[in-house]
């Protein structure tokens, strides 16, 4: 395949696109997370390019998106043009840009919170033709940079982030020669990180050398498990190297709470904001954004300081919460049981021993006691 040159320079907005080697990493709530976090400080639109998984317009829409509904899907149909017969053996190479922008500026953006914009990805339960393998990524670079030009001026905008389906999607590949910067998302285990190169691989055979490309492409790894300390330097470079040659541009701790959110939560950066994952995500805010026309406020970034300090103050995992909770708890048991049974009085032979059998008050402080003992002992196991 040839290599293609989609450099443009006329977006005064910083574009991101997130994508994945393969799903479940996370990709779609870091995301819209990133676009909340990045929309305290500029108006932000989120563009949801899975058509058929629609993983952000799940997540962020209460209602289902009707068939006559704007979406990524109803302009690129009208991008596409009804009759025609392209597709992957053949792809268009071109768009009229002109037509695209004529749609573009009669579609409207859904605000689903204050200075966050989203359009939705597909209508909701209605079978859609794979229009998107009818192009080429340089008309996918068109169309997407077509659209991103009209909302940016219609909105006012400051950032524009492609939320991607999961491989090597014509779409994708498009976001790729027109983002200021790709991320590729993967988990912390080598068949995800087989993926993610196998994809970075694909997107060098469309595009050549990184020079043809508009920014840089670089890996976030989500979910790495507690056991792995990446605030150690050796950590880090172990991990360096198991993605070379794509460099890493951040790291999140898998967090049980976030886990359990997922569905429930429109934005963990919001309702869990003391999470490492709000400082991490935040923290990926500064490194992307924080450049002109994208001004992160203050908050943001005393946000990501807490990511770089390794979490505020009194902030713990909830493994390690559950650990603190049980070795408090077995010892309130234990010095109240070995209280009770020092005023009971302090030596206890083997009659007295089996005398707390029928003595409800001394068994009972025994019983603590033991449990108490356990107790910590189990935290101390769990803590390991």
């Amino acid at each position: 395949m040839n290599a293609i040159n989609t450099h443009t320079g006329e977006l005064d907005a910083n574009i991101l696109g997130v994508m994945a080697g393969k799903g479940g990493v996370g990709k779609t709530l870091i995301a819209a997370n990133l676009a909340r976090m990045v929309s305290k400080s500029v108006k932000v639109l989120l563009v949801d390019l899975d058509l058929y998984n629609r993983g952000s317009t799940a997540l962020l829409l209460d209602e289902a998106v009707s068939p006559g509904a704007d979406s990524a899907y109803s302009l690129l149909r009208k991008a596409v043009g009804p009759d025609n017969s392209a597709g992957p053996e053949q792809p268009l190479e071109n768009l009229d840009r002109a037509q695209i922008e004529q749609a573009a500026e009669q579609a409207n953006l859904q605000e689903v919170a204050e200075n966050f914009y989203f359009l939705p990805s597909s209508p909701t339960g209605t079978v859609i033709t794979r229009l998107e393998y009818s192009l080429s990524p340089e008309a996918a670079s068109t169309f997407l940079m077509a659209i991103s030009h009209v909302f940016i001026k219609k909105y006012g905008l400051g950032c524009v982030i492609f939320d991607c389906k999961a491989g090597p999607d014509p779409l994708a590949l498009g976001v790729v020669g027109m983002a200021n910067e790709t991320v590729l998302v993967s988990e912390y285990n080598q068949v995800t990180f087989d993926g993610t190169l196998n994809f970075y691989e694909h997107i060098r055979e469309v595009y050549g050398t990184a020079e043809l490309r508009t920014g840089p492409l670089r890996v976030v790894v989500n979910k790495v498990p507690e056991k792995f300390d990446l605030t150690q330097s050796e950590a880090r470079e172990l991990l360096a190297r198991q993605l070379r040659p794509l460099p890493l541009l951040a790291s999140i701790p898998f967090e049980y709470d976030v886990f359990q959110s997922f569905g429930e939560s429109q934005f963990v950066v919001d309702d869990l904001p003391w999470s490492k994952f709000t400082a991490n995500i935040a923290l990926l805010a500064v490194r992307l954004f924080d450049r002109s026309p994208v001004h992160l406020g203050d908050a943001v970034r005393e946000m990501a300081r807490r990511a770089d300090r390794g979490g505020p103050r009194g902030f713990r995992p909830r493994r390690e919460r559950v650990t603190q909770l049980m070795v408090l708890t077995g010892c309130v048991y234990a010095l109240a049981g070995l209280a009770i049974l020092a005023f009971a009085g302090p030596e206890i032979d083997l009659d007295g021993l089996r005398s707390l059998v029928n003595d409800p008050a001394r068994g009972g402080a025994a019983l603590a006691a033991v449990a108490g003992l356990a107790t910590v002992a189990s935290g101390a196991l769990v803590r390991r």
